[in-house]
This record gives C-alpha cells, structure tokens and sequence, in this order.
C-alpha cells in the first residue's frame, strides 16, 4: 500500500487523485492498526519482549511515513516505537549503507532531491519493463 502511496504521490507522470487518496488512506489505516497494537504492548515492541525482524521489516516502511503524507503526529504509539527503533545502533548503522537516507531528512530540498533523483530511475524502469513484460501489438 505504502509504496503504491509513494509511486502515486511522488513519481506518477500523471496524478491521478483517486490513486493518491486510496494509497495514502490505506497506508493511514495501517499505521492505525500498528500504532493500537503498540499503545496495548507491555515490552513496546510488535511482536514478544525485544526487537524482531516485524519491527524491522515495519521500521522500513514507517521511517517513510511523511514521505507519503502521513501524519506521525497522529499515531503517538506509532511515533514514539520509530524514535526507539531509531536509536538502536545496529537500525542507525544499517541507515548510513550505503549513505544516511535523505528522506529522513527535516530538510524539503533533501527531501525534493530525493524524489527527483529516484522518480528517473522509477519511470526508466517502467520503460524497460513495459517493452519486456507489456502486451505485444
């Protein structure tokens, strides 16, 4: 959903506002449903008494959430387990391989040259793919 939310609202050719809101919308409600399982878990994590691959695999995902316009602020749970995650070395090393990721960034010019960067790549790709996988005339 998140990353349909992403392509839509930062890489589309074309915005096409029904794709925006559903994918936006959707990844909200995701984030609702983790952030009331965490405001009811006794160790703070998703899954058992200490960090597993769920809370890294969300963390991947969650670390983008204002790249898609999703409100952090809205899901306090939510918010204060990606400022846990956040700080564990083993989660702050993995973010600088292969360099710190810009879209952590507060700055919107990293942020903006982030999207630029990468919506390049993503449209080339759709290219490559739509003249291998498309259908043939």
């Amino acid at each position: 959903m998140q990353g349909q939310a992403a392509h839509f609202l930062r890489y589309a050719p074309t915005k096409i506002p029904y794709a925006i809101d559903r994918y936006v919308t959707e990844t909200t409600r995701l984030y609702k449903v983790l952030d009331t399982h965490l405001t009811t878990s006794p160790s703070g994590f998703l899954v058992g008494t200490h960090a597993s691959i769920a809370d890294i695999a969300a963390l991947s995902w969650v670390i983008y959430g204002k790249y898609v316009d999703v409100d952090m602020d809205e899901f306090p749970s939510l918010k204060t387990w990606e400022g846990m995650m956040s700080q564990r070395e083993g989660v702050k090393r993995g973010w600088n391989v292969p360099k710190m990721l810009a879209v952590k960034s507060a700055d919107p010019k990293a942020m903006e040259e982030y999207k630029e960067r990468n919506s390049a790549w993503i449209l080339r790709g759709m290219e490559e793919d739509k003249k291998a996988f498309g259908k043939k005339e």
